[in-house]
């Protein structure tokens, strides 16, 4: 037999509710609930599942400072340094804004254009 979850009973109850205030009778509430049982699926079960491996994180601080310094002092804009370093724009802004902070010789050049000279 299978085990019911709180939240199906709980939903059971209220369509039970529902039905009744409608007006409908005690056999045409069996007779839905049957029908839904019959054109419900039953829900597969899997054997524990393994958790996903995640990515490793992509050390950006060595591929921008990399691509910058290349650039030399007309420095790139996000958008390219994303291309490049194979991350989302918004990542690089970020990086800027927060660890970039910290670097010495990382500058504003333009708007959304960075250069890096050590």
């Amino acid at each position: 037999m299978n085990k019911t979850s709180r939240a199906e009973i709980q939903g059971l109850t209220l369509a039970i509710t529902r039905l009744s205030a409608g007006g409908k009778s005690a056999q045409e509430i069996q007779n839905y609930f049957e029908c839904e049982l019959l054109l419900s699926e039953p829900k597969p079960t899997s054997p524990s599942k393994k958790p996903a491996k995640r990515k490793r994180r992509k050390n950006l601080k060595e591929g921008i400072l990399k691509f910058l310094t290349a650039q030399g002092k007309k420095g790139a804009h996000v958008k390219v340094i994303a291309e490049k370093v194979g991350s989302k724009a918004a990542n690089i802004t970020a990086w800027i804004f927060s660890t970039g902070k910290k670097v010495k010789g990382l500058k504003k050049v333009k708007p959304a254009t960075y250069a890096y000279s050590k």
